[in-house]
C-alpha cells in the first residue's frame, strides 16, 4: 500500500471519528438529561405523596368525642318546663334570686346583671342573670354557658334535635354575634346558640321576651 493511500485511509477515520463524536456527546447528554428528569420526577412523586398522607391524616385524626358531665336529656328536662340547666323561674326580684343562689354576685358595672361560677360536674360553666333595666328589679333572662364539651359538634347537634323532638321545629336566630336556634315556649324564650366572638362558645338562654302566648281553650 502506497503512502497516499494510508493518508487516505487516515483522513477518513479521523472523519469518521469527528462525525460519531457529537452522536455520542448529543446521547450522552440526553441521557443525563433522562436521569435528571427521573430524578425530578420521583422527587414530585414523594412530595404528592406525603402531601395525600397529610390529608388522609388530618382527615383521620378528628377531635373525639368527650363524655359530657351530664347527659343531654338532663340538660333540657321535661320542655316545655323550664330546663334544670336553669335553676330559678324568670320574673323574680334580686332579693329572691339572693336567697335562691347566694354565690350570684352582681356586676361591677350594673346592678342588672350577675354573675355565678358553677362546679365542675354542673352542664353550664358559667350562669348569667340579666334583669330590666333600668330598674332591675325583674330577672329577664338566665344565659346558661355551657361547658365546651357540649359545644362538639356531635353534642351540639344532638342537643339541638333533643330539644326539636319536644317542642318542634326551631328559627334560625344570628343577631349581635351569636348564631343559632330558637323554640317559643309559654313563659318563656329557649334559644341554643353559640357565641361567635368567643370561638363558638356554646350558650343556652331562656328569656321572658319573645315567649308564645298562652291559648285560651
Amino acid at each position: 500500500m502506497g503512502r497516499r493511500q494510508v493518508r487516505a485511509k487516515d483522513r477518513s477515520r479521523r472523519s469518521g471519528a469527528r462525525r460519531i463524536w457529537p452522536v455520542v456527546v448529543q446521547f450522552n447528554r440526553a441521557l443525563a438529561l433522562t436521569g435528571a428528569l427521573a430524578a425530578v420526577g420521583a422527587a414530585c412523586s414523594r412530595t404528592e405523596d406525603a402531601g395525600d398522607a397529610g390529608v388522609k391524616d388530618a382527615g383521620v385524626r378528628l377531635p373525639p368525642v368527650p363524655e359530657l358531665p351530664v347527659p343531654l336529656p338532663e340538660v333540657v328536662g321535661a320542655l316545655p318546663s323550664r330546663p334544670p340547666a336553669f335553676p330559678v323561674d324568670l320574673g323574680m326580684g334580686p332579693e329572691a334570686l339572693r336567697r335562691e343562689r347566694p354565690r350570684a354576685a352582681v356586676d361591677d358595672m350594673t346592678p342588672a346583671i350577675w354573675h355565678e361560677e358553677l362546679r365542675d360536674d354542673a352542664p353550664c360553666r358559667r350562669l348569667t342573670y340579666l334583669f330590666v333595666r333600668p330598674t332591675a328589679d325583674r330577672l329577664e333572662t338566665q344565659i346558661c354557658t355551657l361547658r365546651p364539651e357540649y359545644g362538639h359538634p356531635t353534642h351540639f347537634k344532638r342537643l339541638e334535635a333533643t330539644i326539636s323532638e319536644l317542642l318542634g321545629k326551631p328559627a334560625a336566630t344570628s343577631l349581635d354575634g351569636f348564631e343559632g336556634q330558637s323554640w317559643r315556649v309559654p313563659g318563656y324564650r329557649l334559644e341554643l346558640r353559640r357565641d361567635t366572638r368567643r370561638g363558638g362558645e356554646p350558650e343556652l338562654l331562656i328569656d321572658l321576651r319573645g315567649a308564645r302566648e298562652i291559648e285560651m281553650p
